[in-house]
């Protein structure tokens, strides 16, 4: 039992520290795109494809910016590596998020950024998910809890 709530109380943790994270997908990486370039890529991408104004955009502290993932791997050879962006401010953060729809039907997407627990967690939430969205219902998913009609159903 101590080992687990050690472990529930990493993946936590580990989560605290990407709360202020978003992933951009889809962003055409270059064969000699330079870490600064990527910051700069992100912000055009959020007033391009994300439609908010460009003041805004340049008023947001980005704490960081980069591509995760191996750059030559035998995976990411056709495609562009997954961007993570910290923000400073948490609002700056959902503002952003919040805009995700307006990808809807394109190669681009935007994520929270979870630890694999928890992203394993969410995947196995999914199907219960689509079926009440399906259903007319209202659902979501916070954090590892799928929420139905505004109360929480069992996590997986």
């Amino acid at each position: 039992m101590q080992n687990s709530e050690l472990r529930d109380e990493i993946t936590y943790l580990k989560s605290q520290s990407m709360r202020n994270n978003l992933l951009f997908g889809g962003i055409k990486e270059p064969e000699n795109e330079r870490p600064q370039d990527v910051e700069a890529k992100v912000r055009s991408f959020i007033i391009d494809k994300l439609q908010l104004a460009q003041d805004l955009v340049n008023s947001m502290v980005i704490e960081r910016a980069h591509r995760i993932g191996a750059k030559n791997s035998d995976q990411n050879q056709n495609r562009s590596r997954m961007i993570v962006c910290k923000f400073a401010n948490f609002k700056d953060r959902e503002s952003i998020r919040k805009q995700g729809h307006l990808l809807k039907d394109t190669n681009f997407s935007i994520r929270e950024q979870f630890p694999p627990e928890i992203v394993e967690r969410r995947r196995k939430l999914f199907p219960q998910l689509k079926a009440a969205r399906d259903a007319g219902k209202r659902a979501w998913l916070a954090y590892d809890t799928l929420y139905v009609d505004g109360k929480p159903m069992q996590k997986k």
